[in-house]
């Protein structure tokens, strides 16, 4: 079960009735708010960081490089065993996000939060 809070449009979640992956769009969230277990939360793997455009840098270590206006570069680096989502940046030390990131609707979320825009798919969805 997700969170109500944590839902978003565009958020991938699994449906439990049609036991594949979607999309939240705002019927489907309407839904989620009357009956929360119709979806479960995604586990974030290796296969689901790679559709978002993370670059696999040693084989535990995934990355994904992005700016933010015109404040600077920064990248966010996750290792898919410990689920821990580092957010490095030019000018300062890297800075562990406080809670681990076990969910792709989190990182989608989180993605979100930090740079105002979605975290797209860049490869279709299974």
């Amino acid at each position: 079960m997700i969170k109500r809070n944590e839902l978003r449009i565009g958020n991938l979640v699994h449906d439990i009735y049609e036991g594949r992956t979607v999309v939240l769009d705002i019927d489907r969230i309407y839904h989620a708010l009357v009956n929360p277990k119709l979806f479960s939360p995604i586990p974030i793997d290796a296969f689901h960081l790679t559709q978002f455009g993370f670059v696999n840098t040693d084989g535990r270590n995934f990355g994904l490089h992005f700016t933010v206006d015109d404040s600077g570069k920064y990248y966010l680096e996750m290792n898919v065993t410990d689920k821990i989502l580092y957010l490095k940046a030019d000018f300062q030390d890297d800075l562990p996000l406080p809670k681990a990131i076990k969910t792709v609707h989190q990182l989608q979320n989180i993605y979100f939060a930090l740079t105002g825009t979605e975290l797209i798919i860049l490869k279709p969805v299974n």
